[in-house]
């Protein structure tokens, strides 16, 4: 959560860093070359931060694998079950790899184009992401698409 902070502060003022005081607290360390209306901004930062869950990725994998959609899907036709391999491999990875997301997207709209979810099942994968705090959406179709 500190480096979302960090992040977040570093895009409104220039800073060496920040440190979490307890209770809420937070110091900031201001780069000599930050104004004054840039440090306020950080301040601002800091009032109004609300920190982002990672995506867990465990949890995704487990619930798509249990789900007879997904299922449906995967065992539909022999490249499917291909796409599946790589996809399910992928889908440990990337906790630590996370610029394997666009592949993941790749395989899993390659198999979903292959074999259409149905609404129902969409909206059931999209419930899934969501739950999960996946960093990706879910369309109608059931189709990965990235930010």
């Amino acid at each position: 959560m500190l480096t979302q902070l960090h992040d977040a502060i570093l895009k409104v003022c220039p800073i060496v860093g920040v440190s979490e005081l307890g209770d809420g607290q937070y110091r900031i360390d201001f780069a000599e070359t930050a104004t004054l209306e840039q440090q306020l901004a950080a301040y601002s930062v800091i009032a109004n931060f609300q920190p982002v869950e990672p995506p867990n990725w465990e949890q995704f994998r487990a619930q798509m694998l249990m789900n007879g959609g997904y299922l449906r899907i995967v065992a539909s036709n022999p490249l499917n079950q291909v796409f599946n391999a790589a996809l399910v491999w992928k889908l440990g990875q990337l906790g630590s790899h996370p610029e394997m997301l666009g592949e993941l997207a790749n395989l899993w709209n390659a198999m979903a184009m292959n074999v259409v979810p149905t609404e129902q099942e969409a909206t059931v994968f999209r419930t899934i992401a969501q739950s999960c705090n996946m960093p990706f959406l879910l369309n109608e179709q059931g189709l990965i698409s990235l930010p």
